[in-house]
């Protein structure tokens, strides 16, 4: 073979090389990954700036350096996209000059609407504008699109193990008396809808004596880790026969819907609504600290999820929980964690 022909065909190879790199890196440098595996400060960006709805997608992306991550919600039907980066930065969107100069006139014509308007509003109107402004804000997560989530009656997140015989034992003085709360996961499963749950017994126990046992029924999704709350049979007992049911619930049933009990993915400030049966049970929680200490009978436990309940239909009550990683529920209220593990 000549020189020159050597040369061809070294040339020739490099630039298919050279090809295959580029192909490889335009291939790889974008990939598709769940909402699991986006960063903390990412999501609260993301649920500041496009509240409730459902994630649908996440791609990450590197330009110029940075990592993007490019997200798409469903809110209330309509399909929303963000791009924020790493440092929680929202990008902005890139529009043609054609769109910018229409956007540019909407805008204008907006600000002189907006202005003829605030001439004629009374300070009151003002007032009762910002508490509206606020209160949508401060919403309340209602919709977290179970029909399209891959359930599970068994598995585990961060703060919550749904694995039949573990067990969690809490004690504590409410006033005068003396309260175990004892919470089991049976290995028993109930079918709510087309949805597995597990069901997680709760047996509250006053000076001796049961005054309630619940049966609670709960699903896990496998991609996100959150933990949702299908409904619960209860028995209130007196004088060790049960009296009534106050509080039972089933999703599917006169307008229920199952709840979100704890996210997979917990951040300070997330609000959701953990049962939904209109008249019964609207509880709800909101998450205080993700880095609360606390020292129980078993054990100190750090980086704890502190949430504060209350609920849609009693005004004023609250009522704080603390739970552990890999651990679960270590204090609600004046009752902490004496004992924990699975049940031999």
């Amino acid at each position: 073979m000549s020189k020159r022909n050597i040369i061809i065909v070294g040339s020739l190879a490099v630039g298919v090389i050279l090809v295959i790199t580029l192909i490889v890196f335009l291939t790889t440098r974008e990939k598709t990954i769940p909402i699991s595996q986006v960063p903390q400060n990412v999501i609260t960006v993301l649920d500041e700036k496009l509240p409730g709805g459902e994630v649908l997608s996440v791609v990450v992306d590197e330009e110029g350096g940075k990592t993007i991550y490019e997200i798409t919600k469903n809110i209330n039907g309509v399909k929303q996209e963000i791009s924020i980066d790493a440092d929680g930065i929202v990008i902005p969107e890139e529009i043609s000059e054609e769109e910018s100069e229409e956007k540019e006139s909407v805008e204008k014509a907006g600000e002189g609407q907006e202005t003829a308007e605030t001439a004629e509003e009374s300070g009151e109107e003002k007032e009762g504008k910002e508490a509206a402004e606020e209160e949508t804000e401060q919403q309340w997560l209602d919709s977290f699109g179970i029909e399209n989530r891959t359930l599970s009656s068994t598995g585990r997140n961060k703060y919550f193990i749904l694995e039949p015989g573990y067990q969690l034992i809490l004690e504590g003085k409410e006033g005068n008396d003396k309260v175990i709360l004892t919470i089991t996961v049976l290995n028993e499963t109930k079918k709510i809808g087309s949805v597995e749950t597990r069901v997680v017994e709760e047996k509250d126990v006053v000076n001796g004596v049961i005054e309630e046992v619940s049966r609670n029924f709960f699903a896990i999704d496998k991609n996100t880790g959150d933990i949702f709350y299908f409904g619960e049979d209860v028995d209130i007992y007196k004088d060790g026969k049960v009296v009534n049911h106050e509080g039972a619930w089933i999703a599917g049933t006169a307008n229920a819907k199952a709840g979100l009990l704890i996210p997979g993915i917990v951040y300070p400030g997330a609000r959701y609504y953990q049962e939904m049966a209109p008249g019964v049970a609207m509880d709800r929680a909101e998450i205080i600290s993700i880095k609360e200490t606390i020292a129980t009978p078993a054990g100190t436990f750090n980086n704890c999820l502190k949430t504060q309940e209350s609920s849609a239909l009693e005004s004023g009550e609250k009522e704080y929980k603390i739970y552990a990683p890999g651990i679960g529920l270590v204090k609600e209220e004046t009752l902490l964690l004496t004992k924990y593990g699975v049940i031999k």
